[in-house]
This record gives structure tokens, C-alpha cells and sequence, in this order.
């Protein structure tokens, strides 16, 4: 696991534990005939995109 630069583990008391984000960004323009469900679909498909991809990389919204 990476760690950002001067983050430390997390832990409780015991034990420790890893935490790991995936987004995935999409952008609503109303000029586009989109229903919410396409946008929230769109941005799970991000998400996936981002989880299978490599770590700590960021991506601009379609």
C-alpha cells in the first residue's frame, strides 16, 4: 500500500487497517439530453476505470 508523504497508518487500537477512494467523475451539461441515470452510470463506469487502473492517478470527467 502507498501512503501519502507524512501520512501515517491507521489504526486503532489492536489493530490496523488499510483505506483505499475510487471516484468517478462525470459532468451534468444541461445542454446534453441526459437522464440521471445515464450520468450516474457514466460515472460508475469512471469509477471501474480508475479502480483497474493505476493507483494514485487522476483523471479529468469526460
Amino acid at each position: 500500500m502507498r501512503s501519502l508523504p507524512g501520512a501515517g497508518a491507521n489504526e486503532m487500537p489492536g489493530r490496523e487497517y488499510a483505506l483505499s477512494v475510487s471516484a468517478g467523475p462525470a459532468v451534468f451539461d444541461p445542454k446534453q439530453s441526459q437522464t440521471l441515470a445515464e450520468l450516474i452510470a457514466k460515472a460508475d463506469r469512471r469509477m471501474y476505470q480508475a479502480k483497474n487502473s493505476q493507483r494514485s492517478v487522476a483523471r479529468p470527467a469526460d
